[in-house]
């Protein structure tokens, strides 16, 4: 499987368990003395931290395509993908923001839940618009595999 392959199952892995324990959080109410909501909360700061830290490789995997927009212009499919950055960016800024205030169920907290919302329903769209792609880079051997078949009997 190609690294950019691998970057983006990573995303998608991490995106998922990010909205669970985001949701979590605010099924869970404000920040109190109980324990397991800080432990979600952990977990979520650190799926975001491996989630903004994949998608900075990303970006940088696919940087010549999006160098090519201003040549080849938009098109239908890549809307979200035009998309998801202005919401993705308020996102981690108010998530940064809640975490250094400490401010989960008020304020920045709000705002933050309300773009992790907006989130949600990009990733959705965005992982729909590239399911395709996906699934081809689960079916397709791996050099690895091919030299194996070749010699085997």
């Amino acid at each position: 499987m190609k690294k950019n392959f691998v970057i983006d199952w990573i995303l998608v892995f991490v995106a998922v368990l990010s909205i669970i324990s985001g949701f979590a959080l605010h099924l869970l109410g404000e920040e109190g003395e109980n324990d397991f909501w800080h432990y979600v909360a952990l977990f979520h700061i650190l799926m975001n931290l491996v989630f903004l830290i994949a998608v900075i490789l990303h970006v940088k995997a696919h940087w010549r395509w999006y160098k090519g927009l201003l040549k080849n212009g938009i098109h239908k499919k890549i809307k979200s993908s035009l998309i998801l950055p202005f919401v993705f960016f308020p996102l981690a800024i108010s998530g940064i923001v809640v975490f250094a205030l400490e401010e989960s169920g008020r304020g920045f907290g709000l705002w933050h839940y309300g773009f992790g919302i907006a989130m949600t329903i990009l990733f959705v769209w965005h992982l729909l618009s590239h399911l395709s792609i996906l699934r081809k880079s689960l079916e397709a051997k791996s050099v690895h595999q091919d030299s194996i078949d070749k010699y085997s009997i």
